[in-house]
C-alpha cells in the first residue's frame, strides 16, 4: 500500500461469506473503505483482458479442479507488463490422510 498508493485493489473469492469477512479487516487495515469485491470463479474471472497489473493468489489456487485453466484466466487478465504471484500446496501435502482415508475422501491438492 505503501508502494502503490493509488492502486485499486480487487478482492475475488468464490464464497461470499469469505469476501463479507474479508471486508471487515481489510477496510481497517487499509484505513478506508476497503476493496473492490467481487464474487466469482477464477477459472471465469469477470475481469477485462489486460486489465490488471499484478494478479495475487494465495492458497487458493490448489482448490481448482482446473488450475491449467486458472493460470489461463490470470494471463487473459494480466497486462503486457504485469505480475502473478501465487502460493499454493502440492501433491504431497495430506499424503498421510489420503492413504489412511482413501484418495476418493480427501482433495487431492492436484
Amino acid at each position: 500500500l505503501k508502494r502503490y498508493p493509488g492502486a485499486t485493489l480487487v478482492e475475488l473469492d468464490f464464497a461470499l461469506p469469505m469476501l463479507r469477512r474479508e471486508r471487515s479487516w481489510l477496510g481497517r487495515l487499509r484505513g478506508r473503505a476497503g476493496a473492490a469485491q467481487l464474487c466469482g470463479d477464477f477459472t471465469r474471472l469477470p475481469l477485462a483482458a489486460g486489465s490488471v497489473d499484478l494478479v495475487w493468489s494465495n492458497m487458493a489456487l490448489h482448490w481448482s479442479a482446473e488450475p491449467p485453466a486458472a493460470l489461463r484466466e490470470f494471463a487473459r487478465v494480466l497486462a503486457a507488463d504485469g505480475l502473478v504471484l501465487f502460493s499454493t500446496l502440492g501433491p504431497d501435502t495430506l499424503a498421510e490422510l489420503r492413504a489412511a482415508a482413501g484418495g476418493g475422501r480427501v482433495h487431492p491438492f492436484a
